[in-house]
């Protein structure tokens, strides 16, 4: 009889048994989640366009060497939205991509929608500097299809006395927008049935200790990873300046102790500190001036593919945080205007 009570399956075990759905439920609800993701890298796409809108207009009324600069005036800023509007055409490709990134992550994390936002004002802002896109036949159509619905945009702009009034009306419908994508994403993460799970987030639950260790060398590479790719971001954009020499032993060890502290603290490590460690990171590479670290010449250096440095360096924020998350069984935390 012992035996029998020993081998018996848990009350959540044996309903999953009896109640999984069937294939046809599991074939309905991926489809729903490919439609609402694929409406939702659409919203994030258009949401991070606006947002480097607004940094190229601040851009180029901020460059002292634009012919248009002499006085900041409704005149200077509908000129600046017009160059911006012409500039973006050629980049909606790359916007594209980081918007489908951003969505493709298996569960959504508000500050990375954040940062993701944040990255597109700069990206904006810097658009004089940075290397060219590199262009595909399915980038040329993008942007022959963009640059069809955008037309008439400059002529309005070139008769629109409301120019600041336009620059708020972008900020708001781009921070709709990148609301939408957020809730559309989120709401996907409970569409496919699976199987009860009581996570038991207390004050006295805790992550096993080996998971905990097996986080530390996650967390530690990501970060170092992600600093090499900031350093080889930055380098070539102005105001860049190189500082303090760093050795790979005072790297490693600083990412190493972040990283214990970050996922061995009980009950399931910190959440915040890497959070705020992942955006600082983000926010040294989009200074307007940074002193870079000196890193030793044996180390790779990868300055001039700096579109595909960009685009990994989301996929390490976006996916490396979901995977700590998931190693940590870090709860996702849902803001009210995400929530159902």
């Amino acid at each position: 009889m012992g035996a029998m009570l020993r081998r018996r399956k848990s009350p959540a075990k044996l309903y999953w048994r009896l109640e999984r759905p069937g294939l046809r439920k599991y074939a309905r609800a991926v489809a729903h989640v490919i439609i609402y993701r694929a409406i939702a890298v659409a919203a994030a796409s258009l949401a991070i366009t606006l947002y480097a809108f607004l940094g190229v207009v601040a851009g180029n009324v901020s460059y002292p060497r634009w012919p248009a600069v002499r006085s900041i005036d409704g005149q200077t800023i509908s000129l600046a939205e017009a160059h911006a509007t012409a500039e973006l055409n050629h980049w909606m490709p790359v916007f594209i991509v980081i918007g489908l990134i951003l969505v493709s992550i298996p569960r959504a994390h508000l500050w990375i929608f954040r940062i993701t936002m944040l990255s597109g004002v700069a990206l904006g802002y810097y658009q004089r500097r940075l290397p060219p896109f590199p262009r595909s036949a399915v980038a040329i159509d993008i942007i022959r299809r963009t640059a069809s619905l955008t037309s008439s945009i400059p002529r309005h702009l070139a008769v629109s006395t409301a120019a600041v009034g336009l620059l708020v009306a972008v900020a708001v419908v781009a921070r709709i927008l990148y609301r939408t994508a957020y809730i559309l994403t989120v709401r996907t993460t409970s569409f496919i049935p699976r199987r009860p799970r009581s996570h038991n987030y207390s004050a006295f639950s805790r992550t096993r200790l080996t998971r905990r260790l097996a986080a530390v060398p996650v967390t530690a590479v990501l970060l170092s990873v992600s600093l090499w790719i900031v350093q080889n971001i930055r380098a070539p954009l102005p105001g860049a300046r190189y500082g303090v020499q760093s050795s790979v032993t005072d790297w490693m060890l600083a990412t190493v102790v972040a990283a214990l502290i970050i996922c061995t603290s009980p009950p399931r490590g910190y959440r915040w500190p890497l959070i705020a460690l992942w955006t600082a990171i983000t926010v040294y590479a989009l200074s307007p001036h940074v002193r870079l670290l000196r890193i030793p010449s044996w180390l790779p250096a990868a300055s001039n593919s700096f579109w595909v440095l960009v685009i990994t360096y989301f996929l390490v924020i976006g996916f490396g945080f979901d995977l700590v998350t998931a190693l940590l069984d870090w709860p996702i935390r849902i803001p009210v205007f995400g929530r159902r």
